[in-house]
Order: structure tokens, then sequence, then C-alpha cells
């Protein structure tokens, strides 16, 4: 039981960290935008 409940919390970790990079890219691309 304690090894799907770790499970889950990775995942719901690797979920956030995926939005995250995703977040950075887009404010990344806004910043291209802004330089050109």
């Amino acid at each position: 039981a304690l090894s799907i409940i770790g499970d889950r919390r990775n995942k719901e970790v690797a979920e956030k960290k995926a939005k995250e990079k995703e977040l950075l890219k887009v404010s990344i691309k806004k910043e291209d935008v802004d330089l050109i």
C-alpha cells in the first residue's frame, strides 16, 4: 500500500515539474517575441 501511495506522489511531482517546464518554455518564448 505504501508503494502505491509513493508512486502516486511521484506521479504528481513529475506532472508538477512538467507543468513548470512548460511554463518556463512559454515564458521564454514570450521573451523571444519581446526581443524580436
